[in-house]
């Protein structure tokens, strides 16, 4: 009866936005639109996304109404037969076991003893996209043949205009004309603006020269390692010594503003010592499309694993995915 009790629940999510076992929680059901996974290459239609809350308990009778319907038996038939279902699902998740649930997916608990549920990717329960589940895809790479680009280069070459004697004479005259006509300009703006710089609009005089003689009483005076501690100026003129201060502690306090996101796990697929074993691993782990991971051994070997950037809903599904792609042992490490 158990079989027929989740293809009952797998009926139900295509219309129901609720679906309560007593006792053990409730499905809550939404819609998504569709979306595209470019990292591991899906393309999902618009679904209704199935998720699970264990707070939600209250029994609202729709299952065991919906039950008694399709087996044609009493209300109280088949609330025994609900409440068997609950009980065996709760002894095997007491056992750390995973209750496979047909085309919704599994339930399972999580480290923390928390009910966890993963639905089935390829199954959609949106009647409008007619049932259809996810879509793998791949970048299609082009390659051009040594005659297309021969034909393309012909193209170019055909459009390009050739150029003659008279035609170069002419660009090369206009050419000199601008070039000469540019420089004149700059040399008649440096000419005007010479005098506005040589001017003393101040005093109403033209500066009077820089004397470059050093005093006397300056020429037997060690010079100072730091400006800031100076008295006295090159013309022997006392000079106040600057009140400001850097302040050490906002230098100290200064954080660099590039920050790396850190993952949210870390799934370990191997341990090797070999450098091109390892290259290799990180390879097949990009070609997957995953973020590499790399952990140096006290041992001179290295861990090499996957950073997943996901929810924890979503942790069992990657997880498989990896054991499946590299490494059936892939383990996930604790922070």
């Amino acid at each position: 009866m158990k079989e027929k009790i989740i293809q009952y629940l797998s009926e139900m999510a295509g219309n129901r936005e609720e679906i309560v076992l007593p006792g053990l929680g409730s499905f809550l059901i939404t819609y998504t639109g569709a979306k595209i996974d470019n990292v591991q290459g899906y393309i999902y239609p618009p679904s209704r996304k199935i998720n699970f809350n264990e707070n939600l308990r209250v029994d609202d009778g729709k299952l065991t109404q919906y039950i008694s319907v399709r087996e044609s038996i009493s209300l109280a038939d088949a609330e025994s037969l609900v409440q068997n279902f609950v009980s065996e699902c709760k002894s095997e998740l007491k056992n750390n076991e995973i209750i496979p649930l047909g085309s919704l997916g599994r339930l399972y608990r999580d480290f923390m003893g928390k009910i966890q549920f993963v639905q089935d990717q390829n199954q959609n329960f949106n009647a409008q996209s007619f049932g259809l589940g996810r879509l793998q895809y791949y970048p299609i790479l082009r390659s051009e043949t040594k005659e297309k680009v021969i034909q393309a280069q012909q193209k170019i070459t055909a459009k390009t205009p050739v150029k003659t004697p008279e035609t170069a004479v002419k660009k090369n005259r206009w050419g000199t004309v601008d070039w000469t006509i540019g420089v004149g300009a700059m040399l008649l703006i440096g000419v005007i603006a010479l005098p506005f710089f040589l001017f003393d609009f101040d005093n109403g005089n033209a500066p009077a020269p820089v004397s470059n003689k050093i005093p006397v009483d300056r020429t037997n005076i060690k010079p100072v390692k730091n400006k800031a501690d100076a008295t006295v100026d090159l013309d022997g003129n006392a000079m106040e010594k600057p009140e400001y201060e850097v302040d050490q502690e906002d230098i100290k306090s200064y954080v660099s503003p590039v920050d790396k996101k850190a993952p949210d796990y870390i799934v370990i697929v191997e341990q090797l010592k070999s450098e091109a074993n390892v290259s290799r691993v990180i390879e097949n782990i990009f070609h997957e499309g995953y973020e590499p991971f790399i952990q140096d051994r006290q041992n001179g070997a290295k861990r090499v694993g996957i950073e997943l950037f996901c929810e924890a809903e979503d942790l069992e599904f990657h997880l498989e995915r990896i054991k499946s792609k590299f490494n059936k042992e892939a383990w996930l490490m604790t922070k």
